[in-house]
């Protein structure tokens, strides 16, 4: 979608109270629309998916127009790294839903996840080739509420360490690698 601008999301910030925005795929929005969204916006659901063109600093920079957020997704935000996940996660305690499919995040960002944002039910970390079983550990741990958790895709995550975390989080749902649902064992 290139009819999206900066200019138009600015102009929707300004003159609207905006609870739900999807620009996902809006290659023509650039950091500036961030500086808007921060100041005039106050999300309750935010989709960025596969906004190439947006530095993980702008992300960050809106976070305070994300603290009544329930649902975001960040997925294939190639400039999106620990460190905006880690100022978003401070934000966004309320969130119940979050893609972070396809992100160059580390073990740092589930900690971040696990210790603010309790309330999280559903993560989408499809394809997120750093995480390893330690981080959602520390995911699991603060983040009680969750149900389900795509790790399709995941390189360090094996079945024994699915196991696990189905053993201690029996009502969650996580799929493997492959997308199938994990079970723990008898």
């Amino acid at each position: 979608m290139d009819t999206i601008t900066d200019h138009g999301i600015v102009a929707l910030c300004v003159k609207t109270k905006l609870k739900v925005l999807s620009i996902s795929w809006c290659s023509s929005i650039t950091d500036a629309a961030f500086d808007a969204m921060a100041q005039f916006a106050s999300f309750e659901g935010l989709a960025l998916r596969s906004l190439s063109t947006v530095s993980g600093t702008a992300v960050a920079r809106c976070a305070p127009a994300l603290e009544h957020a329930r649902q975001l997704s960040l997925a294939k935000c190639d400039g999106v790294d620990d460190a905006a996940l880690a100022v978003l996660a401070r934000h966004c305690r309320v969130l119940q839903e979050l893609d972070v499919s396809w992100l160059d995040i580390t073990d740092e960002s589930l900690a971040e996840l696990g210790e603010h944002c309790a309330s999280l039910r559903i993560l989408g970390a499809e394809g997120c080739k750093l995480v390893t079983c330690g981080g959602l550990l520390s995911l699991v741990r603060g983040c009680t509420a969750l149900v389900h958790v795509n790790l399709a895709w995941c390189d360090r995550i094996d079945d024994g360490d699915l196991q696990t975390l189905a053993r201690i989080m029996p009502r969650t749902e996580f799929l493997d690698y492959y997308g199938v649902v994990v079970t723990r064992e008898a």
